[in-house]
């Protein structure tokens, strides 16, 4: 499929893409627990912890189920985990207090016109309805809004069908979020360079959507090239739900914040065009130089033997010992002095004698 995405994409005033600071997103998911002060509670804790944007999970039974052919258990959990249709306005407004970005994953077509009156500047795509649901990936598309979409479940054959109707529905804006569709994933699992396949083969950002325990796996996500980093937030891993268990809590992800930008700041331009002036002195100071090894006549021929390599501030640099072909001394140097260009006089009508 020809590349016809934006790098950078624009999620509010954000650029988010290659060469821009990740755009790290605390899932939230349902570890609301069908408590809208829970929300905001995980809305404040996640801006407190650096992230920029809070992600929810817009599921609704029956607009998603045929109830009637579910399991009362079934029923009973999965009403746990829905997002309240008349929080999206409140919810939307304490991320904006809180200067943070909110948004969802529609998993129903009337969840994609709810998040749009509350204004998400961007939607996720979650990978079961990237895998199964083009209807509702055209309808999102069709929105303008940018798009990150997750992978998970989908084969190769799934995601590229996916960009096709994005691009079909004239929607070019557009992330690809690797995803391993295990919780917790094993380290072992989790295949960042995948990422970078995705990039060669869309041109879009990439980025991760982390089930690993603990932050070191997504740490090198972003250090591997990652635009958008997802990870799990809950109040507390002991909390009863689906997600709670390995999400991180909020000092965790803030640990995790602080060593993203760090590594992001660590990684640099790939440019160092002269050394910084406090290496450029150490430099100096350690450079081999060239010593009078004994007393040295005027008007005598140097050689390689007339020299001892010392550390020492003066001198002719070692570096430049094949320059002195021929020199021949402009005064007595007395064994121990280190020798510089003002007291020899180089010659080209002969070879620099070895010995």
């Amino acid at each position: 499929m020809p590349h016809g995405f934006r790098d950078p994409i624009v999620v509010g005033r954000r650029e988010v893409g290659t060469g821009h600071a990740c755009f790290v997103v605390a899932e939230i998911g349902s570890n609301h627990n069908m408590s809208l002060s829970m929300a905001k509670e995980l809305i404040r804790a996640a801006s407190e912890a650096g992230a920029d944007a809070v992600k929810f999970q817009s599921q609704k039974l029956e607009e998603q189920y045929v109830v009637e052919r579910e399991s009362p258990e079934f029923i009973d959990f999965f009403r746990k985990t829905e997002l309240p249709e008349d929080w999206y306005p409140e919810l939307a407004g304490e991320a904006a207090k809180l200067g943070v970005v909110f948004f969802s994953s529609p998993t129903y077509l009337r969840a994609v016109d709810l998040l749009e009156s509350a204004g998400v500047p961007v939607f996720k795509i979650a990978s079961p309805q990237a895998a199964t649901d083009p209807i509702l990936i055209e309808r999102v598309a069709r929105t303008g809004k940018p798009m990150i979409i997750s992978t998970g479940m989908v084969t190769y054959d799934g995601v590229t069908e996916a960009i096709r109707i994005c691009a079909a529905a004239g929607n070019n804006q557009v992330a690809i979020l690797h995803c391993i569709s295990s919780y917790p994933t094993p380290p072992a699992e989790a295949n960042l360079r995948l990422m970078l396949t995705y990039r060669a083969m869309f041109g879009c950002p990439v980025g991760f959507s982390d089930h690993t325990e603990g932050h070191h796996v997504a740490v090198a996500a972003v250090a591997l090239g990652a635009s958008v980093l997802e990870k799990h937030i809950t109040l507390d891993r002991r909390l009863p739900g689906p997600d709670h268990a390995f999400a991180m809590e909020p000092a965790e992800f803030a640990t995790m914040v602080r060593l993203v930008r760090e590594v992001e700041v660590s990684l640099g331009s790939g440019v160092r065009l002269d050394l910084p002036g406090d290496l450029r002195a150490f430099v100096d100071r350690i450079t081999m130089r060239l010593v009078a090894a004994h007393d040295i006549a005027a008007g005598a021929v140097v050689s390689a033997r007339s020299f001892v390599h010392r550390r020492t501030r003066e001198g002719i640099p070692v570096a430049d010992l094949a320059r002195l072909d021929g020199a021949v001394a402009l005064g007595a140097i007395p064994a121990g002095t280190p020798v510089g260009w003002d007291q020899l006089r180089l010659r080209r009508d002969g070879p620099f004698r070895s010995g």
